[in-house]
């Protein structure tokens, strides 16, 4: 088990994370729930309910997209697109090795984020920047 201080300096390396505080993080580190996956276990699959944010921390994590492309992630959050606009899940994720992650439930992250509007706009700012990165010209229509 890995204490508040060890949690929020793996958080600072999650890139969703980039902009928030470090005040912010000890607030989620405390409300995290700490999760140990083997190699070659499914975290959640393309469909499913998207009711918990996974921040994995330690270890290698296989997406499978929609477009049968598959992408070999590690240190970062896992479909946040689905887990804060609260839609199901758009891949499916399973374990290549032995995997630390934290997750947090959707309810306690929303609290978390009205009770901190700073660490809520830098997460808005991260994932806008994403987007603008991904070329915003493809959302527009004629």
């Amino acid at each position: 088990m890995t204490t508040i201080i060890e949690r929020v300096l793996q958080l600072q390396d999650i890139d969703i994370f980039r902009f928030s505080y470090t005040e912010h993080l000890s607030h989620l580190a405390s409300i995290c729930q700490e999760e140990e996956y083997e190699e070659g276990v499914s975290l959640f699959r393309k469909g499913d309910e998207c009711v918990r944010l996974y921040l994995l921390v330690e270890g290698r994590v296989n997406l499978e997209l929609e477009s049968g492309k598959t992408v070999s992630v590690q240190n970062c959050a896992l479909d946040q697109w689905s887990f804060f606009s609260h839609k199901k899940h758009l891949y499916s994720a399973n374990c290549l090795e032995n995997c630390l992650l934290y997750t947090v439930k959707y309810e306690e992250m929303v609290d978390l984020l009205n009770s901190e509007p700073e660490f809520s706009w830098s997460l808005t700012r991260h994932l806008s920047e994403i987007a603008r990165s991904s070329g915003f010209e493809s959302t527009l229509k004629d």
